[in-house]
């Protein structure tokens, strides 16, 4: 089958559930954990520990978003490089507005192929971050 076919056989069956529409405000993480350019690779590693995440929005000082940093960028430069440097992060970052509808997060995570979305409200502030299991949790209530 090609991607556009399964991504149409989604959208009807979100449709049918009535959750297509669905703003992300409604179902994302409102608690977010975010990482500074200047973060050592050591306490991002202690931060994704302690609050149990796989990836942060990365900001600067005004917490504007610069990018992201996952578990796995975060593995290859604890094994290539010195703990105390700071940390790489991929920018810019694929974002989402706080409008943005639950069909059209599902076609992006496919589509992409990533894990967690930052929701950006007024100002290029992050105000949420949706993941994957987000979404999942979001259509297993609504059948």
């Amino acid at each position: 089958e090609s991607m556009d076919n399964k991504v149409s056989q989604v959208e009807d069956k979100l449709t049918r559930a009535n959750v297509a529409d669905m703003p992300v405000a409604q179902f994302m993480t409102k608690q977010v954990v975010p990482l500074y350019a200047d973060t050592t690779i050591r306490s991002a590693i202690h931060t994704f520990f302690k609050h149990q995440i796989s990836g942060a929005p990365v900001v600067d000082q005004d917490g504007v978003l610069k990018g992201v940093v996952s578990e796995h960028d975060l593995l290859l430069q604890a094994a290539t490089k010195d703990l105390d440097s700071s940390i790489s992060y991929t920018s810019p970052a694929i974002t989402v507005k706080v409008d943005a509808k639950l069909k059209d997060l599902i076609v992006l995570f496919y589509k992409k192929k990533i894990k967690r979305i930052p929701v950006m409200g007024a100002g290029q502030r992050v105000v949420g971050v949706v993941s994957r299991i987000d979404l999942l949790t979001q259509l297993a209530l609504s059948e």
